[in-house]
């Protein structure tokens, strides 16, 4: 996504079960890969599963979706817009990210 570099946690990795088990109550979702969330200090939001991702980017609304228009637009440096914020990505393992990627338009 413009200007973010998402972290990819392995769920399959037993270091991770935590986390995921978070995410997962979170998003409502067990077993659904990937899953993308907005994590923002303590504050963790889900964006969506790789589906939805797709529908939004192919209909032109995935900028909106992570709300990067306006994070950009509350700061005259949109480069460090979103310092604060990080991406998550569950994936099953490294693989499956790497072979649903989505090209944002």
């Amino acid at each position: 996504a413009k200007g973010m570099d998402p972290v990819d946690l392995d769920a399959s990795e037993k270091e991770n079960k935590d986390r995921r088990d978070e995410l997962f109550e979170i998003s409502g979702m067990r077993g659904n890969y990937p899953q993308i969330f907005k994590v923002n200090g303590s504050d963790t939001v889900f964006l969506g599963d790789f589906a939805s991702f797709q529908e939004k980017n192919e209909d032109g609304t995935l900028s909106e979706h992570f709300a990067l228009e306006s994070a950009s637009h509350a700061t005259s440096d949109p480069e460090n817009a979103l310092d604060n914020e990080e991406i998550e990505v569950v994936v099953e393992d490294d693989e499956s990210a790497e072979n649903e990627e989505v090209e944002v338009e």
